[in-house]
C-alpha cells in the first residue's frame, strides 16, 4: 500500500481504538510475504474471572505510535540487517589514574586513562568532574559513583570538549552500600566531540524489601556543535527503577543520546519502572523513564529499547501498574533514519485477579519517530516489534491507541507487517 494510492490524504492513518479483547487488526502485505514489522497499540486486557469484580478496575490504555517523515517511508519492508560500524580505537597512552578512591576532580590536558578499579570519593552536591581539556577520556576499568549510605549516589560528569569519551568498561552509578534501602541514583552526564560506548552503564535505582523503590538515574550523552558521532555499538545502558516491598516502586531514569552528526545505537537501553511484589494494601509500579535519540546526520538503531511500566503482583486490592513512557527518535539529515529491533513502552500489568476494587493496569507510553521536533527526512524500519500495549488488570479492558504513518510531502509509504 502506498501513499500515492491514497493521494487525497498523502498519508496512511490507521486507528486502533478497540479493546484488547477485540482489537482491530489490519494486515498489509507487500511482496508476497507476511513477514515485517509488528505494531501493537492495544489496550490492556481484563484478567477478572468473577463478574462482580469485572467492573471494579480496568486495563491500561495503549500508547500512540507516530511515524512521520518528509519523504519516503519503508515500514517493515527493508530486511537487510543493520551492521554496527567499527568504532574508533581508544588510545593506549596518556595519564593513567591511580587505582582506588578518586579524592578530587580530575581536570587536565592530554588523555585520561581509567583502567583500574575506582571509587568516587567525593561527597556533596556538586557532581564529580573528570575532564580532559585537550585529549580523550578512556574508561576501560570500573568506576563506581560515591555512595553516601543514605540518599542518592554522587552525580558524575565526563567531559572531553576537544576529544573522545570512551566507555568500554563499567560505569556504575547505582547504589553499592549493600542495604536494600531504596536509595536513588545520581545523574550521569557525558559531553565530548565524539563518544564511544561499548561497555556497561548501570544507573538502576536501589530496591527495598520494606518500603518504596529508589529511582533510577538519568543518563545524558551529548556531542555538540563541532563534534561528530555517538558510537553506542555494544554494551548496555540501564536506568530502571528499584523494586518495592510496599508502596511505590522506583521510576526509571531518562536516557538522552544526542549526536552532532550520526547516532549509532546497537547496545540495549532499559528505562523501565520498578516492580512491586507484596501483600501490601496499596502498591504502584514505577513509571518508566523517557528515551530520546537524536542525530542530525542520521540514526541507526538495531537493538532492544524498553521503557515499560513496572508490574504489580499482590493479593490485595488497590494496586496500579506503572506507566510506560515515550521513546522518541529524530534525525533531520540526508541519510534515512533506520530502526530495527524491539521497542516496548507497555504499561505495567497487575496480577491480582478477583481480589477487590481498584486494580488498574498502567498506561503505555508513545513511540514517536520523527514527531519529536522536525520530521524525519526519510524512514526505514526492518523486522521487529513495537509494543505500546496497556497493562492488564482485573476489570474492564483498556482502550487501544492511534497509529499514524505519514509522509508529509506525499511521497510513497510502503508498509509490510501486522498492525
Amino acid at each position: 500500500m502506498t501513499a500515492r494510492r491514497l493521494s487525497a490524504f498523502a498519508a496512511l492513518l490507521i486507528a486502533l481504538t478497540g479493546c484488547h479483547d477485540d482489537p482491530e487488526v489490519v494486515t498489509i502485505l507487500v511482496g508476497g510475504t507476511a513477514t515485517g514489522l509488528t505494531i501493537e497499540a492495544v489496550g490492556g486486557s481484563s484478567t477478572a474471572t468473577a463478574p462482580a469484580v469485572a467492573a471494579t478496575g480496568a486495563g491500561g490504555n495503549g500508547g500512540a505510535v507516530n511515524l512521520s517523515s518528509n519523504e519516503t517511508m519503508n515500514v517493515g519492508v527493508v530486511f537487510t540487517a543493520l551492521t554496527a560500524p567499527t568504532a574508533p580505537t581508544a588510545p593506549a597512552t596518556g595519564t593513567t589514574i591511580a587505582t582506588g578512591a578518586i579524592a578530587a576532580d580530575i581536570n587536565q590536558a592530554g588523555n585520561v586513562l581509567l583502567s583500574g578499579i575506582y571509587t568516587d570519593g567525593l561527597s556533596g552536591a556538586p557532581p564529580r568532574l573528570i575532564q580532559s581539556t585537550t585529549g580523550d577520556i578512556v574508561l576501560s576499568g570500573t568506576l563506581t559513583a560515591f555512595d553516601p549510605g543514605a540518599g542518592a549516589t554522587q552525580a558524575i560528569t565526563l567531559d572531553a570538549p576537544n576529544g573522545t569519551v570512551y566507555i568500554t568498561g563499567t560505569l556504575r552509578m547505582a547504589n553499592t552500600d549493600g542495604t536494600a534501602s531504596a536509595d536513588a541514583v545520581g545523574a550521569l552526564i557525558v559531553t565530548a566531540r565524539r563518544v564511544v560506548i561499548t561497555g556497561t552503564i548501570d544507573s538502576t535505582g536501589e530496591s527495598s524489601t520494606t518500603g518504596a523503590g529508589g529511582n533510577g538515574g538519568s543518563v545524558t550523552v551529548t556531542v555538540g556543535a563541532g563534534g561528530d558521532h555517538v558510537y553506542f555499538t555494544a554494551g548496555s545502558i540501564d536506568t530502571s527503577g528499584g523494586t518495592a516491598g510496599i508502596n511505590t516502586a522506583g521510576n526509571g531514569g531518562a536516557v538522552a543520546l544526542t549526536a552532532a552528526a550520526k547516532l549509532y545505537v546497537f547496545g540495549t537501553i532499559t528505562t523501565s519502572g520498578g516492580a512491586c511484589n507484596s501483600t501490601a494494601a496499596t502498591m504502584t509500579g514505577g513509571t518508566a523513564g523517557t528515551v530520546t535519540l537524536q542525530g542530525p546526520g542520521g540514526v541507526d538503531v538495531s537493538t532492544t529499547i524498553l521503557a515499560q511500566g513496572g508490574s504489580v503482583t499482590t493479593t490485595n486490592p488497590g494496586a496500579t501498574g506503572g506507566n510506560g513512557n515515550t521513546i522518541a527518535i529524530s534525525g533531520t539529515g540526508v541519510p534515512p533514519v533506520r530502526v530495527n529491533g524491539t521497542i516496548r513502552t507497555s504499561g505495567g500489568a497487575v496480577s491480582a485477579p478477583d481480589v477487590g476494587a481498584g486494580l488498574a493496569g498502567g498506561n503505555a507510553g508513545a513511540i514517536n519517530l520523527g514527531t519529536n521536533g522536525a520530521p524525519l527526512l526519510s524512514l526505514e524500519t526492518g523486522r521487529g516489534t513495537y509494543s505500546t500495549a496497556g497493562g492488564a488488570a482485573a476489570g474492564a479492558a483498556g482502550s487501544g491507541a492511534a497509529l499514524t504513518i505519514e509522509s508529509l510531502a506525499g511521497a510513497d509509504v510502503t508498509v509490510q507487517g501486522t498492525l
